[in-house]
């Protein structure tokens, strides 16, 4: 799964951020969330950063002291950290290649992670890495997808991504302060079958672990979304 993450995404490089309508929307969401519990100067870590379109906010308006980005992409990790030191200047970025869900974690002031984790076998568990990796009174902020993302492909079958309520859960069982919590659908409209499968291609986009049905395409050309949104802080 890992192999075929990177290589989606590594195709997707020059066409992602033109497709990604609904991951700059969450993107934007989650800035407004998170920035005002981060402070300046802090020490960050985002995993599965993409080409960098939360990233960018996090810096400007953040101004991390040390910003450690990673990806599963070298490719796309070159062009995120390139645009946030061409447009926002923080004083350190340092990029981390490599698989978020088994790879060291550096120590940090907040954790952050915008339309990443549900491409973990476990997403759950990137909250406990979360309490460990993260200094008292530490920040995490994640956006994912929940189980009704994506339903118009699945034909009735069950998605595994994990719900609402299971976050919520995870959070208070590691330890965390829920400052902040959304959960919402949205709904894409597509022209055509091709304009939905152009999108899919362009972003590299897909459920993990999921069969898709190319005979659900030959329906309505529309796309539900579940995003799911938190910012949390870690006690004691």
């Amino acid at each position: 799964m890992c192999n075929d993450v990177e290589r989606r995404f590594g195709n997707s490089v020059a066409t992602y951020e033109a497709a990604a309508d609904v991951q700059r929307r969450v993107a934007l969401r989650l800035s407004d969330m998170v920035l005002p519990h981060l402070g300046q100067r802090k020490t960050v870590f985002e995993f599965g950063c993409g080409t960098g379109l939360f990233s960018r906010l996090i810096a400007c308006g953040a101004r991390p002291a040390a910003f450690y980005l990673n990806d599963l992409s070298a490719d796309m990790l070159a062009v995120a950290k390139g645009k946030i030191v061409a447009t926002c200047c923080p004083g350190s970025v340092i990029d981390m290649v490599g698989d978020a869900e088994v790879m060291p974690w550096p120590s940090a002031d907040a954790v952050l992670s915008a339309s990443a984790v549900q491409w973990f076998n476990s997403p759950l568990s990137a909250v406990r890495r979360a309490s460990e990796a993260l200094r008292p009174g530490g920040i995490i902020s994640l956006a994912t997808y929940g189980p009704l993302t994506f339903r118009e492909l699945r034909e009735g079958l069950p998605c595994s991504y994990p719900s609402p309520q299971d976050w919520e859960l995870e959070l208070k069982d590691c330890g965390f302060q829920i400052l902040a919590f959304e959960s919402f659908l949205l709904t894409q409209s597509f022209a055509s079958r091709m304009a939905l499968l152009r999108m899919v291609v362009r972003t590299g986009v897909g459920s993990r672990g999921e069969k898709q049905s190319a005979s659900a395409l030959h329906g309505e050309c529309r796309l539900t979304w579940q995003p799911i949104m938190f910012v949390a802080r870690l006690l004691g």
